[in-house]
C-alpha cells in the first residue's frame, strides 16, 4: 500500500493479503501480499523465503497457493 500511494504501482493495483495453510493441514502458516494487473491477474509477492533486504519472490498467485510446502 505504500508503493502505491508513493505512485510506484501505475500498472498494478494492490489487492487483498492472502494466506496459507493452518497447521491442521500439515502446512505452516503463511500470509503475503497480491498485486493485481489491469487484466485481473492477480500476483503474490512474497519477501518471506528471502533474507531481509533481498528481492522477493513473485509469481502468480496460482503457483503460490500450488507451492505451498508441507511442514
Amino acid at each position: 500500500m505504500v508503493a502505491a500511494r508513493r505512485g510506484i504501482l501505475r500498472h498494478h493495483e494492490v489487492g487483498r493479503p492472502v494466506s496459507r495453510g493452518f497447521f491442521l493441514d500439515g502446512r505452516y502458516p503463511h500470509a503475503t501480499a497480491v498485486i493485481v494487473d489491469p487484466d485481473g491477474t492477480a500476483w503474490a509477492v512474497d519477501s518471506w523465503p528471502q533474507r531481509n533486504g533481498e528481492k522477493p519472490d513473485v509469481m502468480p498467485l496460482d503457483e503460490w497457493f500450488a507451492a505451498s510446502p508441507a511442514s
